[in-house]
C-alpha cells in the first residue's frame, strides 16, 4: 500500500489511540537514558535554531561544533566527509 497519496487514513493502526506512558521520567530514569534523552533535545533545539542561518559554510561550522561539544564526533566527521 502506498502512503504517498493521502492513503495512511487506511492503515488500522490510525484508528488507535497512542499509548501514552505518564511517568516518562521515571522510565527514562530506570534505563539510565534521562539524560542523554535531554543532552539529544538541546542538541536538536540548537540545530533547529542554525537553519535560519544565511550562510552555508557558517551554518556547516557550528553544526559541526554543535556536534563535538554535545560528543557526536563520529556524526561531525561524516558531516565533513559528505562535503569533501
Amino acid at each position: 500500500m502506498s502512503l504517498s497519496h493521502g492513503k495512511i487514513d487506511l492503515l488500522a493502526e490510525i484508528s488507535q489511540s497512542p499509548r501514552i506512558l505518564s511517568e516518562v521520567d521515571v522510565a527514562l530514569k530506570a534505563k539510565q537514558l534521562k539524560n542523554d534523552v535531554d543532552e539529544y533535545l538541546k542538541l536538536i533545539a540548537s540545530l533547529d535554531a542554525l537553519m535560519d542561518a544565511k550562510d552555508p559554510t557558517t551554518r556547516l561550522e557550528v553544526v559541526v561544533k554543535q556536534l563535538c561539544k554535545h560528543g557526536y564526533v563520529q556524526a561531525a566527521r561524516k558531516c565533513l566527509k559528505q562535503l569533501h
